[in-house]
């Protein structure tokens, strides 16, 4: 059994980019990676080894986080772990930005309501990548600071951010292709 010859404790961080196989192939350029991720999350449950599923989010998939989240809640009953994660624009991200970028606002509309059909089904949910101000404050509990400190960056608004010691901020590539919308959260104390 797969899950003897693994060390204790392991996971396995898999994305899923999408409900339906051809999109899903589309962002990943590989011809039938829908079907070898299905193939792949299945052994691996199927073998007792921990899974998080990781929804990195684009233009082409934040419209269907519902349907992405339906698929997970369906067919990978086990999983236990689903994380939302913002993009790092580098790399080929870069070169594509204008086809794959979508903002943190935009995306939070989709995102919030596939978020509570998992929960609802018993899954633990995380948010990574996004800063507080463009997440609803019922959601500031599933948000992690996930960027590392080397690569992090807060526009000169967030200095005035109630929130800012607890907001995971912008990645310093992303801030600078983007340079994206801050709304300082501004809490009575």
């Amino acid at each position: 059994e797969l899950k003897n010859y693994c060390p204790p404790y392991l996971y396995v961080g898999i994305p899923i980019h999408s409900y339906d196989a051809s999109i899903h192939d589309y962002i990943t350029s590989v011809e039938g990676s829908f079907g070898q991720t299905d193939i792949g999350i299945q052994n691996l449950l199927n073998s007792g080894i921990f899974v998080e599923i990781r929804i990195v989010i684009t233009r082409f998939n934040y419209t269907s986080l519902e349907k992405i989240s339906e698929l997970i809640i369906n067919k990978y009953k086990k999983v236990k772990k689903v994380n939302f994660m913002a993009m790092e624009i580098r790399g080929n991200c870069a070169k594509n930005f204008q086809k794959i970028y979508v903002d943190y606002y935009s995306t939070f509309i989709y995102m919030k309501y596939a978020i509570q059909l998992l929960i609802n089904a018993g899954i633990d949910v995380a948010i990574y990548n996004f800063p507080l101000c463009a997440i609803d404050k019922g959601f500031w509990s599933i948000c992690k600071k996930s960027i590392s400190p080397s690569k992090i960056v807060y526009d000169d608004n967030c200095n005035i951010c109630s929130m800012k010691k607890n907001c995971g901020g912008f990645f310093y590539t992303t801030f600078s292709m983007v340079h994206p919308c801050v709304k300082p959260i501004l809490l009575c104390e």
